[in-house]
């Protein structure tokens, strides 16, 4: 019976470790849809100059739908984007950073004028790109090295309970 608690402690460790890199990789794809949000955005206001609820209506990134980051900004139900945009930034699971950048971005969303509006568009999107270029590199690294932690957590509160 020991032995069956402590390898379900193993197990129940190296899952959590397995969440916590589920995570990671989960706020990557968020942070790589909005850099892609961003471009499309720039690229829509630059050319076309759309309003924001025909640009969020055509944008599509699997990682912000499975967030509902997308599908907060698409509900307007009468609110401003701005405050849209502060919702939406709160279903994410990048880091507080990355969280407090975007919502300082989406204070004046819609409601500057065109040359503001893409400036600061674009001063976001730079510090997105720098922050999923730091964060890329030992991502898998770190996704494996959790899991692995996690295991030998695991394990060591199992011996100690042996």
């Amino acid at each position: 019976m020991k032995i069956i608690g402590a390898i379900t402690i193993v197990v129940c460790s190296y899952y959590i470790g397995f969440l916590i890199s589920v995570s990671e990789q989960k706020a990557f794809s968020q942070l790589t849809g909005l850099i892609r949000l961003l471009d499309f955005l720039l690229q829509r206001i630059t050319y076309s100059r759309e309003n924001l609820g025909s640009i969020f209506a055509d944008f599509k990134d699997d990682a912000l739908l499975e967030c509902g980051f997308l599908s907060v900004l698409n509900n307007t139900m009468g609110e401003t984007y701005d405050t849209l945009w502060k919702k939406a930034a709160e279903t994410l699971c990048v880091s507080p950073h990355i969280k407090k950048e975007l919502i300082l971005f989406g204070i004046q969303l819609g409601k500057t004028d065109f040359i503001t509006q893409k400036e600061r568009t674009e001063m976001c999107r730079s510090i997105l790109i720098t922050e999923k270029q730091a964060s890329q590199p030992g991502l898998d690294k770190r996704k494996r090295s959790i899991r692995a932690l996690g295991g030998l957590a695991g394990a060591l509160i199992a011996i100690i309970l042996l």
